[in-house]
């Protein structure tokens, strides 16, 4: 796959955005089927790569810098009534 298009995986999960070589690249949105989950943001070779936000079904959002499929940096956790908290990610440990 190159260009557009959506990509329906054997788990039900679903991407839908960018491809290059057959590989999510670009930006793009991911729904995890399993915890009702979504992803949306930038990719490199079928990891989170960039900058995204990841839609809990609870309401809460987290929106960060995220590295080879993994959060690195500073974020924001905003909770389903908008409540912020600042969180600091590394390799996707959190660090403070």
């Amino acid at each position: 796959m190159h260009g557009l298009g959506k990509s329906n995986m054997s788990n039900g999960d679903t991407y839908e955005g960018e491809f290059n070589n057959n590989k999510m690249e670009g930006k793009g949105t991911y729904f995890r089927m399993k915890d009702g989950s979504t992803y949306v943001g930038e990719w490199k070779e079928n990891r989170k790569h960039g900058y995204g936000e990841f839609f809990f079904l609870s309401g809460n959002i987290y929106k960060d810098q995220w590295e080879n499929g993994a959060q690195n940096g500073k974020g924001t956790m905003i909770d389903k009534d908008g409540n912020e908290v600042n969180e600091e990610w590394k390799d996707g440990v959190k660090i403070s």
